[in-house]
């Protein structure tokens, strides 16, 4: 069986989840930022082309990451294991929270907003009058 064919049938057996409950998980990982919450389930939680999620949190998405690289480590002598690169990932690089820190990061640790910008949390473009994305079309509720 093809390493494509194998993919395939494994993703089919994965679990599935919930758009709207995987942005509750995701913003609890994200201490409320709705905006870091719904960006990381619309881009990077794992998907397959018809849209099913197979990732509900950022913690899901650090061990698939952590497996996939500890897969191309046993190439090499003294390779990491997924324990390890899980680790290095959660702990020390924190992906999610580096790429989603909205508002305050380490490199600007006096930002503070001047205006309250309406956003649209889905493409991060400003909502118009009628609390409409003018591109994606997302309407605030």
């Amino acid at each position: 069986m093809s390493e494509k064919t194998q993919n395939n049938s494994k993703t089919d057996a994965m679990k599935t989840y919930n758009y709207a409950d995987a942005v509750e998980v995701a913003k609890r990982y994200f201490k409320g930022d709705d905006l870091a919450a719904t960006v990381w389930v619309s881009k990077y939680a794992l998907k397959d082309s018809m849209g099913n999620l197979y990732e509900e949190s950022p913690e899901q998405m650090h061990r698939r990451i952590a497996d996939e690289i500890e897969r191309i480590e046993r190439r090499y002598p003294n390779p990491m294991t997924a324990a390890q690169v899980y680790d290095l990932l959660k702990e020390k690089l924190n992906i999610a929270k580096i790429t989603f820190t909205s508002g305050v990061n380490t490199g600007s640790a006096e930002f503070d907003t001047k205006n309250d910008i309406e956003r649209c949390p889905l493409c991060g473009i400003s909502l118009n009058e009628e609390g409409v994305c003018p591109k994606c079309g997302y309407k605030k509720q």
